[in-house]
């Protein structure tokens, strides 16, 4: 597996997040941007507070944002973006330890996403994701 091919596609396609409302997505994204902070990354809001810019202390490194549901990450440049968007997922699998509801697995399962290495503890998500679907469907 290419670890970065994968890595590409979760940027490329971004992670379902399901929210109903702009009012969670917004709850979400603060939570985001609180956590963010807390990691000593440099955050600004855009857009009405709907979309994160995270800079370094010379350039921006990375937006994120939500659109159609899913958690976007779009980078801004290749130096320092990939602190950001491990910085991301570790806030995804915090908020999975706490018990939001998510569907990381899901996005991950249809993408077909397999993580090694450092990031192998994301397939967390993709494998309960594929056991409740299987238990749906018998």
């Amino acid at each position: 597996m290419n670890i970065k091919k994968e890595i590409k596609k979760a940027i490329r396609h971004g992670i379902y997040m399901g929210y109903d409302d702009e009012e969670e997505e917004q709850e979400f994204m603060n939570e985001l941007f609180s956590f963010l902070i807390n990691k000593k990354n440099f955050c600004t809001y855009k857009d009405n507070d709907k979309t994160i810019v995270v800079s370094s202390d010379s350039e921006d490194l990375g937006e994120i944002y939500i659109h159609s549901k899913t958690l976007k990450i779009t980078p801004l440049t290749e130096v320092g973006f990939f602190k950001v968007f491990m910085d991301m997922l570790e806030f995804l699998l915090e908020q999975k330890r706490k018990g939001l509801a998510m569907n990381v697995g899901q996005a991950m399962s249809e993408l077909n996403i397999w993580k090694e290495g450092d990031l192998k503890v994301t397939n967390s998500f993709r494998t309960e994701w594929e056991k409740k679907l299987n238990k749906q469907k018998h």
